[in-house]
Parts: structure tokens; sequence; C-alpha cells
């Protein structure tokens, strides 16, 4: 296979490229995945994969498909690391993030929210919230140690990218 632009597609290319392939994914999800009652503006993301969601067996068969490109990317990270120390943390991240704690999602789904309302809580839901505060962490740390190991131009991205992700979480 050739690429047009280098020459062949290398196996660090093609895990590479599925670091895309996941985000288009999961931008994709949240975009046609959705019920009737569903309003992405003021529900969360994971009222789709809720336990009695409509859309909860398609959601887990795709986030499956998704954590499963995103360890291809963090293999993908780390063979293009050159040993630095700072990409292959940034790479150990993603494989902590989503080789591990993102298969927890599957015993930490939450109630939809008319059952949480009725007192339905169970500890799925408290895993629920653990599982998104160690997300949340090991992406901005992901996010970090990647700015680090490349150039100034990239650093700037990776701060305006997290200020946003800061700011929408707030929101």
């Amino acid at each position: 296979y050739s690429t047009g632009f280098s020459g062949k597609l290398s196996l660090k290319k093609i895990l590479l490229l599925c670091g895309i392939l996941a985000s288009l994914l999961y931008a994709t999800m949240i975009i046609a995945i959705q019920y009737e009652d569903y309003d992405f503006t003021s529900q969360s993301v994971s009222e789709l994969s809720a336990i009695g969601a409509p859309t909860r067996t398609l959601w887990i068969s795709l986030g499956i498909t998704y954590q499963v490109l995103m360890i291809a990317f963090g293999l993908g990270v780390w063979l293009s690391s050159d040993h630095k120390c700072t990409l292959r943390i940034a790479a150990s991240l993603i494989l902590l993030n989503y080789g591990i704690a993102s298969f927890l999602w599957l015993f930490a789904s939450m109630h939809q929210r008319e059952v949480l309302a009725e007192g339905g809580k169970t500890p799925a839901e408290t895993l629920h919230i653990i599982l998104v505060v160690v997300t949340v962490l090991c992406n901005l740390l992901t996010i970090g140690f990647g700015a680090i190991g490349f150039s100034k131009r990239f650093r700037y991205y990776s701060i305006v990218t997290i200020l946003i992700l800061l700011i929408l979480g707030v929101l």
C-alpha cells in the first residue's frame, strides 16, 4: 500500500491512523446515536449507554470498536516515540486509559435519569463517576505529556485544547 506522500504505509502509520479513525467514530456516535428524548445539549453522553436506554447496545458495540482503535493508536504513539520519555508516558496513559480503564465502563453504566430521580442509584453510578474523573485526568495528562514531546506550536495548540476542555467541563 502506498500513502502517496511518503512511500509505504507502515504498521506505525496504520496504528497512528487508528487515532484519527477512533476520533471520527466517536464524533459520529455522538451525532448519530440518539433517541427521541435525548438532548445532547442538556444530557451527558453517558446517557446514551445508560441501563434502559434504547441506544445502549449499539453504543456499547461501537464503543468497544472505539476502544480497540484507541489501543492501537496508543501502540502507534509508543512506536513513534523515538525513545522520548514524555511521548512514552503519553502512550502509556493512552494504553492505561483505553486498555484498562475503558473496559471497566462496561461495569459502570449509569441508569437513566428517571431511575436515578426515584432513588435507584447503585454502586455502578459511583464507579461511573470515578471512571469519569480517571478518564478526564488521563486525557489531560496525555495531552500535556504529548505537548512536551513536540514543537512549541503543538504546545500552544495543546494548551488551548486543555483550556477549551476545562471551560466546557465547567459549563
